[in-house]
């Protein structure tokens, strides 16, 4: 759902500045192409979950926990430069029953198997994404803010 703000004219220095009807906020609009880029990257998890052992280019002990860390991390931070912050909390938080639900089914997949420590590996991912996201925006949103004084005034 698109927010569209409507701000009042202001008045400076004997000039007007014109209400921004219809225009969307910046900070809390959808971008598509982040939706198609998230939509693919979970696609992408989800193959690579159900598909028989893979190698990973870096080999050294535990390095498939970096390798869910990383994933589920960039699946958590997407959602929310790609839709609204209600919207992006709530997928994000569906990263976790994904990643526990993709951990069972590798339980019949040849070369698998359930790892409670990919789960704990998975959730940590979401959870460092979700405050980075939060952290991101907080300061790209100061950065516009600044952006917008300098340029109005």
């Amino acid at each position: 759902m698109n927010i569209l703000v409507q701000q009042p004219a202001m008045i400076q220095e004997n000039k007007t500045i014109p209400p921004t009807y219809g225009k969307k906020n910046r900070l809390s609009s959808t971008n598509p192409i982040l939706r198609t880029l998230w939509i693919s990257s979970i696609i992408l998890v989800v193959f690579l979950s159900l598909s028989p052992k893979i190698d990973i280019p870096f080999e050294f002990r535990e390095s498939d926990k970096v390798a869910h860390f990383v994933a589920y991390l960039w699946l958590a931070v997407l959602p929310f430069f790609a839709f609204s912050p209600p919207a992006a909390l709530r997928r994000a938080l569906f990263m976790v029953p994904l990643g526990i639900g993709l951990e069972f089914a590798q339980i019949m997949v040849p070369g698998r198997s359930f790892s409670f420590g990919d789960i704990l590996a998975n959730i940590a991912g979401i959870a460092l994404g979700i405050w980075m996201a939060g952290a991101l925006k907080k300061r790209l949103k100061v950065r516009v803010l600044i952006d917008i004084l300098l340029t109005t005034y």
